[in-house]
């Protein structure tokens, strides 16, 4: 299965994350209970829509337009690197 991402916005913060999961039929997919730097929980943010279900490169194309507003470390692991600099 290809794997999907989500963004979401902590409640607390307002700081953006991005959470992943997988495809399951046309336009649905899985989500992690925490987002990919492991710092927030779904239970205590909210999806942005339309920024649900996408592919990697929608992904990078979305936290790219987001900017300064995601979280450094999920989009680091996004493009591949561990929260200590190096590659996974």
């Amino acid at each position: 299965m290809d794997l999907a991402y989500s963004f979401l916005r902590d409640n607390d913060t307002y700081s953006v994350h991005i959470s992943k999961g997988h495809f399951t039929v046309i336009e649905e997919c899985t989500s992690t209970m925490l987002s990919l730097c492991k710092e927030v929980s779904t239970e205590h943010s909210e999806w942005i829509p339309p920024c649900f279900c996408l592919t990697e490169q929608q992904a990078r194309d979305v936290g790219a337009k987001l900017g300064r507003e995601v979280c450094p470390y999920c989009i680091r692991f996004l493009y591949g690197w561990k929260k200590d600099g190096t590659v996974l």
